[in-house]
């Protein structure tokens, strides 16, 4: 299955891997490692997580991080990551995101 980020999405990790790196590198290095796990999890098995009932998309939470993945299945082929969202930011900041895409 195909795995796209939303340019969105590849901001929020890359404005999440400088904060990382600016305070230790092997700790930047590791947040990538999980959201690189949870990614080709998502990616083999999309419907794993349920649909969130009020954002309307699934969303997993790393591990070790303070964050979650916000994705959903555009179709039979193709996954698209609306969001690496940090949980202190709003749960809602992303939304236009997926407006977008439709």
């Amino acid at each position: 299955m195909k795995l796209d980020l939303h340019t969105g999405a590849q901001d929020d990790l890359q404005e999440a891997v400088s904060w990382y790196s600016e305070r230790d590198e092997d700790v930047a290095h590791a947040f990538l490692e999980s959201v690189d796990f949870v990614l080709r999890s998502l990616q083999s098995y999309p419907l794993r997580w349920p649909l969130h009932p009020q954002l309307g998309v699934r969303r997993v939470s790393l591990t070790r991080f303070p964050y979650s993945i916000l994705y959903d299945r555009v179709d039979e082929r193709r996954v698209l990551v609306f969001a690496v969202a940090h949980h202190k930011r709003s749960p809602e900041y992303w939304l236009d995101r997926r407006e977008s895409v439709r």
